[in-house]
């Protein structure tokens, strides 16, 4: 059965962020997915921490771990990997935001239905909601939620 999702997490030096984003993804209740992980030969914690979960859901997750020429060619190897009908490119650090996500999302798919997309919920580093990427500018942040240019 081909997938309906493949979901690509590329990652570097992520051992911070990426078990959030791998929980997120394992604890969605629609199933119908495959999980790859691209790791650009971390030199910190996020191979151990991939290899965790691996070990743990060993039938829901793929993973490469080399050197790669930066997120677009990490993301590329993950592309020629996928299966899945559709692709969600969901980066280390990001998550997706109920255990329903995926769900709601399928149930928005029709047989001629090409692309679809949603909606990015920014939050800040204590998981405080600041509102929607669209509804959001820069300008319009709390000044402790912007980043250094």
């Amino acid at each position: 059965m081909i997938p309906t999702f493949s979901i690509i997490t590329v990652v570097y030096n992520g051992a911070a962020v990426v078990e959030k984003t791998i929980q997120s993804v394992l604890n969605q209740t629609f199933r119908n997915y495959e999980y790859l992980i691209i790791d650009g030969a971390s030199k910190d914690e996020t191979l151990n921490i991939i290899k965790k979960y691996n070990a743990l859901y060993p039938l829901s997750i793929q993973w490469v771990s080399e050197r790669d020429n930066g997120l677009y060619d990490a993301m590329n190897k993950g592309l020629r990997l996928a299966k899945g009908r559709f692709v969600l490119f969901l980066n280390a650090g990001d998550a997706l935001f109920e255990k329903t996500t995926l769900q709601k999302i399928a149930h928005h798919i029709k047989p001629e239905t090409d692309v679809l997309f949603g909606e990015t919920m920014l939050v800040n580093t204590e998981g405080v909601h600041l509102g929607t990427r669209s509804a959001l500018t820069v300008q319009k942040l709390p000044e402790n939620s912007r980043g250094k240019a």
